[in-house]
């Protein structure tokens, strides 16, 4: 093989790697670009993330009571959690955290609901309500579409 047989030959891998990688970047952005029909890992691109699941709420020590809850899965990042007490805002959480303290719940029953936000300002629906420590649910009914209370097990 000539040197220059060599180097024509590079040139073509070349193009043909470049031409590669132009389609495939072509093809990772699709989603990104928020196209009509594209998929991500929570199906189309214009769904906001998925509903918080696992929500878990236990009284401390002291009167506190402490909400877990499970990862939302968004196409974009989990910006924030939104924690609700008998539907009021009591913590507004980063995205990566996955527990909040209600310091003063207050007498009488609550049921708490988390919400994701993802960083496009989405909101998933409400979580299920869970309520301390087998509380029953609070006295005043849903609003149309709420989810109904959990009771910690």
């Amino acid at each position: 093989m000539t040197p220059q047989h060599a180097r024509s030959r590079w040139r073509v891998r070349s193009l043909v790697a470049a031409a590669g990688l132009a389609l495939l970047t072509a093809l990772v952005a699709l989603p990104a670009a928020g196209a009509s029909g594209s998929s991500g890992r929570n199906g189309p691109a214009n769904l906001g993330p998925s509903t918080p699941e696992g929500v878990d709420a236990a009284t401390l020590p002291g009167g506190s009571v402490r909400i877990d809850w499970g990862y939302s899965t968004a196409v974009t990042d989990i910006a924030r959690y939104v924690v609700r007490r008998n539907g009021k805002v009591i913590a507004t959480v980063g995205g990566s955290t996955l527990t909040a303290v209600d310091p003063v719940p207050g007498s009488g029953r609550a049921a708490y609901t988390v919400e994701a936000v993802d960083t496009e300002g989405r909101s998933s629906s409400p979580s299920e309500a869970a309520t301390p420590d087998g509380q029953a649910a609070p006295v005043h009914a849903p609003g149309p579409g709420s989810p109904a209370p959990r009771t910690r097990r």
